[in-house]
């Protein structure tokens, strides 16, 4: 029987080191616009404390969204988001953030999004005077904030920088085999719903579900269907805290089998008797078959 994996995630004692007057650059993202999602990356020689500064949208703000976080490579797991850190007041509209954050040794990736807020509804007739005039009065002001939008990470390691998050992004999918059905019965062997996913981060229709399933020797077929306007890199609204891996990964839970799985060139089930084929269909098509 082999064993499928999604995700793994662990838990160990750290041994912090505090941070030092040597502290280096390790991560920086600045220059964000509306709808922008931005990544850097560090690897940390050592457990440590790294310190964190940004610049991000308070609660008080109208129709601003930011949200930045840390995620570790190996694990995927989310280990540190700016809204926890310790906030004081910046500039209208915007937040300082600040925080010392203990990390083990390890390579980290770092995100910040910044995407319009539909969250605040406008609710009567004076409602909806102030919120035309902080359109018309604040427009600068509000182009000043995505401006100064920005988040810094400091400590004692290395900077990898977004194209080397899009490295190890390339070598995390090696080796992945790619609802998941047995091709020669068509039965359905998994399934993502909402029993067994959680939030992802970000907008609320965003899900994850990290699962281990046992399947016997046997060949599969993996779906996955995605929302046309809410995608990598093209988001409709704020992304999953991993948007680099959505879709679809799975790979064999011990390295030592991963001999006994292989991918393949999937060409569909050979119909027989086959007497009228509508598949594959788009939006408002409209077919006659004479029967």
């Amino acid at each position: 029987m082999k064993r499928l994996l999604f995700i793994l995630s662990g838990l160990r004692i750290l041994f912090i080191t505090p941070v030092s007057a040597q502290e280096q650059l390790l991560a920086e993202i600045q220059h964000l616009a509306p709808n922008d999602v931005k990544a850097d990356g560090f690897a940390l020689d050592e457990d440590q404390e790294i310190s964190v500064h940004g610049i991000g949208a308070s609660d008080r703000g109208w129709d601003a969204y930011t949200s930045a976080w840390i995620l570790n490579k190996g694990t995927r797991e989310v280990v540190w988001k700016m809204r926890n850190a310790k906030r004081s007041r910046y500039a209208r509209g915007l937040d300082e953030y600040t925080d010392l954050v203990g990390l083990p040794r390890g390579e980290y990736e770092v995100y910040y999004a910044a995407f319009p807020d539909w969250s605040h509804d406008v609710e009567g007739f004076g409602e909806l005077l102030e919120y035309l005039a902080d359109r018309v009065f604040h427009s600068g002001d509000r182009r000043r904030e995505v401006r100064d939008l920005s988040l810094t990470i400091r400590g004692t390691g290395h900077r990898v920088g977004q194209d080397g998050v899009e490295g190890w992004h390339k070598q995390l999918r090696k080796g992945a085999l790619a609802s998941l059905s047995g091709l020669k019965t068509g039965d359905r062997v998994w399934q993502m719903s909402d029993r067994n996913t959680r939030r992802a981060g970000g907008a609320a229709k965003n899900r994850m579900a990290s699962e281990t399933i046992s399947l016997p020797a046997g060949s599969y077929v993996v779906c996955f269907v995605t929302d046309g306007s809410h995608s990598y890199r093209d988001w409709n609204a704020p992304p999953p805290y991993d948007p680099a891996f959505w879709g679809i990964t799975i790979g064999v839970k011990n390295e030592s089998e991963r001999s006994y799985a292989k991918t393949y060139d999937y060409k569909g089930v050979e119909q027989k008797n086959l007497l009228v084929d509508l598949t594959r269909l788009g939006d408002i098509v409209y077919f006659v078959t004479d029967g």
